[in-house]
């Protein structure tokens, strides 16, 4: 009896000293964990930020709901934060199949921090393929591209369109995206060739004419041929009769 209530006392003490040992090493664990400095996400050079609004909406957003015939605005904000003058380049890219969102033509404004009136720049900033060059950023200045948009019926249903925002100051670039949750309650627009339309238009004359004038035509034939027709057919009875 002796023996094994030394047995059982050992087998606790055994447990007591692992359960101390684990202690300390969460101990030891945790302190590491909080002492060891994370490095937090900086905003680097060039970075962009777009955003979208409904226009008349005074704030921009990251994505926003909208249906066919909604005015949309968007706005690319850059940031030089260096101490020197820098050439600027950006793009502000709809979706590529021109399907959902149309870029109202000539909407294309610039203004920064240190110029805070918006003055027109090219259309290339949106119908470009690549980047178009803007001009010179002066240093600590923050740079605002603005256009219109509009949502068109070419599609069908529910759709997200993502916009994207790119930007190139001096040897840093960004990118950033807005989204569109658009909703299309009519009938999607038929975008058909010169030629196919051209004989839908022959085919459709075509049908009204032989509707209107055939008529006509029967009437005409059965009136005027017609009696003829009858006439000569009453006149060889008449000569079978008399035989």
């Amino acid at each position: 009896m002796f023996v094994l209530l030394t047995q059982y006392t050992g087998k606790i003490k055994v447990n007591m000293e692992v359960k101390r040992v684990v202690s300390f090493l969460c101990l030891i664990f945790i302190v590491l964990f909080t002492c060891i400095p994370v490095s937090a996400v900086t905003q680097t050079e060039g970075c962009a930020a777009l955003g979208v609004r409904h226009a008349g909406d005074k704030d921009y957003v990251s994505s926003v709901t909208a249906q066919v015939g909604d005015m949309l605005q968007f706005q690319l904000s850059i940031q030089n934060i260096t101490n020197a003058e820098q050439t600027l380049f950006a793009r502000i890219a709809l979706p590529d199949n021109g399907i959902g969102l149309e870029y109202i033509k000539g909407t294309a404004v610039l203004s920064t921090t240190s110029t805070p009136k918006a003055v027109s720049i090219s259309d290339d900033v949106v119908l470009g393929k690549l980047m178009a060059k803007i001009g010179q950023s002066a240093a600590s200045d923050s740079v605002y591209i603005q256009i219109n948009v509009k949502v068109t019926d070419t599609f069908t249903g529910t759709e997200t369109f993502n916009v994207i925002g790119q930007c190139n100051v001096g040897d840093a670039s960004g990118e950033s995206t807005a989204a569109v949750n658009a909703m299309n309650a009519i009938t999607p627009k038929v975008i058909m060739s010169a030629a196919t339309r051209a004989a839908l238009i022959g085919a459709v004359g075509g049908a009204l004419v032989g509707a209107i004038v055939g008529p006509i035509i029967a009437s005409l034939l059965d009136g005027t041929l017609g009696k003829r027709f009858r006439d000569k057919r009453q006149k060889r009875s008449d000569k079978d009769y008399q035989k």
